[in-house]
């Protein structure tokens, strides 16, 4: 089961088709709040004009991490790259994780979303399938509730993303190139 999962997991993240079809068999598709009109122009223009700003949907799955999670999502919210959002996940935690994660999606409802599970799942790759379901951006960061990154990691990172063929593979079918 676990190996099914990973491979599930996997397959999402690689093709960004499948995960918006898998998004739209569990739920309806909701209204974009982001900015997307850097898929409307050719890779060269992106280049030259630096307008290549796709959202980012920052996936925080928590089981038990209360110790750690002000200074993950602390060092989420100071990102220097602004076009994300942010789910925060929880799979039933008992060390009140789940208060933190609300106190922060209370302080921040333009950025945070909250998912909270009724029971727990057992996996944290039904966590990550989760998260997946729900994005909105153009890109998706799963960032392990345990840990914590620089301010500049997606500003740093998300060029790169520029160069990835299937990237410009759009849901409708239409490339953007």
């Amino acid at each position: 089961m676990r190996k099914l999962l990973v491979n599930l997991y996997v397959s999402l993240i690689r093709d960004r088709v499948k995960r918006h079809r898998v998004r739209e068999i569990l739920r309806p598709s909701p209204p974009r709040v982001f900015d997307s009109d850097f898929m409307s122009g050719s890779r060269e223009e992106f280049i030259r004009t630096g307008s290549y700003r796709p959202s980012v949907s920052v996936v925080v799955p928590c089981y038990n991490h209360r110790k750690w999670l002000k200074q993950r999502l602390d060092s989420i919210l100071s990102q220097t790259y602004e076009n994300y959002e942010v789910l925060l996940l929880d799979d039933c935690s008992t060390d009140g994780s789940r208060e933190v994660l609300t106190e922060y999606a209370e302080r921040y409802p333009e950025k945070i979303r909250c998912l909270f599970n009724e029971s727990n799942s057992g996996c944290v790759f039904r966590q990550w399938a989760r998260g997946l379901a729900e994005c909105r951006g153009d890109l998706v960061w799963i960032a392990e509730s345990d840990d914590w990154c620089e301010k500049n990691f997606l500003e740093t990172l998300v060029p790169y993303f520029l160069h990835s063929v299937s990237f410009y593979d759009h849901p409708t079918g239409a490339s953007a190139s």
